[in-house]
């Protein structure tokens, strides 16, 4: 992957409004594992929930229908959500920022309120699929924040569609597991995430919720999150841990 200093120069009043933001949002950092497209269950769309200060809008690109949460007025700043998560993760970010720019956060497909992909679907294909969003929403520019998977598919979208980009922020991410790790280890995290993603929503949110920063945040902060989780897409879950 392509990691310049480019990549994580951020105007300052964005760095210290984010440095705010993650502390307040740190329990949304996840790091847990993941799966592929070999195993197949029915999955259920996430519970559609515009929220309190954004529009929940809905976009067709090449076929998929791809959700995403729009929030406030300026620069555009988009916010890429993780393995387990959807748009709804990004709340107090979007709160926080909704003053100052235009918030996109979407749902990836495979994730929340957007439809599965296909099983042949990449990382270069959700690059794409960001790039028809932004097209829809208006965006031309924006600053991308990426959080562990969404920081993989952030430095994929900034290879391919450069000028898409003021800022990168990378958060809590890595280079996909191929890239981060030594053999046998992304092949053996693969195959616990492929059994992992046929588990029933709350044995999945038992095993990964602690796996996360959540278990350091207030009890209500952790119910969120695991009400988020538990609406997964086990078909999207095992397509974003083949990375």
């Amino acid at each position: 992957m392509l990691l310049r200093a480019t990549l994580i120069a951020v105007k300052p009043i964005i760095a210290r409004m984010l440095g705010r933001l993650f502390l307040l949002g740190s329990c949304w950092a996840i790091t847990s594992s993941a799966a592929s497209p070999r195993a197949t269950v029915a999955a259920t769309r996430a519970t559609e929930i515009a929220l309190p200060n954004a529009t929940m809008l809905h976009t067709q690109v090449k076929g998929l229908s791809i959700a995403y949460q729009r929030a406030g007025s300026g620069p555009g700043f988009v916010l890429l959500h993780g393995f387990t998560l959807d748009s709804r993760s990004w709340r107090p970010q979007i709160d926080g920022l909704l003053d100052r720019f235009t918030v996109i956060a979407w749902d990836a497909p495979g994730a929340g309120q957007s439809d599965d992909p296909p099983g042949t679907f990449g990382i270069g294909d959700w690059a794409h699929a960001l790039a028809g969003v932004l097209d829809s929403a208006g965006i031309q520019r924006a600053h991308v924040v990426g959080l562990s998977w969404g920081g993989l598919l952030a430095q994929e979208f900034y290879r391919r569609y450069p000028s898409y980009v003021v800022s990168l922020v990378l958060a809590d991410t890595y280079a996909g597991w191929k890239g981060s790790l030594p053999a046998p280890l992304p092949e053996q995290r693969l195959d616990a995430a492929i059994k992992d993603s046929l588990l029933p929503p709350g044995e999945f949110v038992q095993k990964y919720l602690p796996g996360s920063s959540a278990t350091l945040a207030a009890p209500e902060i952790r119910k969120e999150l695991g009400d988020i989780m538990a609406e997964f897409h086990p078909a999207g879950f095992r397509l974003k841990a083949a990375m």
